[in-house]
């Protein structure tokens, strides 16, 4: 038998009925003799209310405080979970991040591995224990917790599959594999059954919120399986593998992110935004992309940020430098299209075809980025947007 990584999301472990039915799901791979670590995420939206305790108390938080308070989310998924397993008659064992040997770089709330030690992890695996994980966390050099940002449980799972040499790394969402687009935007996307890792690495930058895009370059490196599974219902999802397509051309999927809000700023044509970057640095926020332009001798840009760091933009907006204007501060969709029509030109003039067609849809931008094109709209307009998008580039492609 070998030795299995399941890593269980804050829905898959939100409430009672959802743990014990996590522990049915680890019973059954126990009894097959395997051996088992699992990563969990905190419960259902905690790390949200968390945050939003935190602002309430102070609007202007220490990071390294931060890290310390929504790290406790995934302590208490792996205390429950274990003691959920003892009561099913499994012998378990729960670690903290750095128990179980994740080193990170001294970045609080996105921080990276540097070094992973699962010496604790072998030991208890060779007890026969589950060992169960708390996600998404590590310890810096200055001995202090450290987390890993949105989806870092993702990045721990596929971490300590590839250090232990895992034969499968087995991601377990509401969802039961990867999809051409988000099912619930439309309800007639095809799942794959097989992924290359590539393709899902593009996926995951573009916003797709499956999986965490730094847990599938692991993956990658490392040639780490990885499993994206449903704790809901049966079936065997989508496996992220080496790529496996001989043919790349054509359309692959379409990548959704409605977590985002546009910051336009303007200033004089020789305006420097170091001091802004810098800002934006200091407070560990992370940029999805940014729109310079020029026009009238005045330098516009906009910054794409994710919707999870408004309090502290809003708190950055009192030192964005005087020569700089805030134009507007609106909630955004990128809607992202992966992989290729022939050519990148081929499908840009494709899409420009179909949004031509939108004619009561503003398009904020269109633009190419690493074999990804991706449009910005209004958060209204995305749902019409990417229906008509799949429809006519994806619907009935063979994927």
């Amino acid at each position: 038998m070998g030795l299995i990584v399941k890593k269980f999301g804050g829905t898959s472990v939100a409430n009672t009925e959802r743990i014990f039915a996590v522990t049915k799901i680890i019973q059954k791979t126990y009894i097959q003799g395997h051996k088992i670590v699992v990563i969990v995420s905190a419960q259902g939206n905690t790390t949200d209310d968390l945050i939003k305790m935190a602002y309430k108390i102070n609007p202007n938080p220490s990071s390294r405080e931060m890290d310390v308070l929504i790290s406790s989310g995934e302590q208490v998924s792996m205390a429950i979970l274990t003691m959920a397993l003892h009561k099913i008659g499994i012998p378990a064992i729960s670690l903290l991040g750095w128990q179980a040997g994740f080193e990170t770089c001294d970045t609080y709330g996105n921080a990276k591995i540097r070094n992973l030690y699962p010496k604790r992890v072998q030991k208890e695996l060779d007890k026969n224990n589950v060992v169960i994980i708390a996600g998404f966390q590590g310890i810096n050099n200055h001995s202090d917790i450290t987390t890993m940002g949105r989806g870092g449980s993702d990045t721990s799972a596929v971490a300590i599959g590839a250090a232990l040499k895992a034969d499968n790394c087995m991601i377990y969402t509401d969802v039961d594999g990867v999809y051409t687009v988000d099912p619930n935007i439309v309800p007639e996307a095809h799942k794959f059954d097989i992924i290359p890792f590539d393709t899902m690495i593009n996926l995951s930058a573009a916003g797709a919120k499956v999986l965490n895009k730094r847990s599938v370059e692991i993956g990658k490196k490392f040639n780490t399986k990885i499993n994206v599974l449903s704790s809901f219902r049966a079936g065997t999802g989508t496996v992220i593998s080496e790529d496996i397509y001989s043919n790349r051309d054509f359309i692959k999927g379409i990548a959704v992110d409605n977590n985002l809000f546009s910051l336009s700023l303007t200033g004089p044509n020789n305006s420097e935004i170091s001091e802004i970057l810098e800002l934006f640095f200091k407070k560990n926020i992370l940029i999805s992309d940014i729109f310079y332009s020029n026009f009238d001798d005045k330098l516009k840009i906009i910054f794409l940020i994710s919707k999870n760091y408004d309090s502290k933009i809003l708190n950055i907006n009192n030192y964005i430098p005087k020569e700089f204007n805030i134009i507007k501060n609106e909630i955004i969709s990128k809607i992202s299209v992966v992989g290729a029509l022939g050519n990148d030109e081929e499908l840009l003039k494709s899409i420009n075809k179909i949004l031509i067609s939108l004619k009561n849809i503003k398009i904020y931008n269109l633009f190419i980025k690493e074999s990804t094109i991706s449009v910005v709209v209004a958060k209204s307009d995305c749902e019409q947007t990417v229906k008509l998008i799949h429809k006519n580039l994806i619907a009935n492609t063979k994927n």
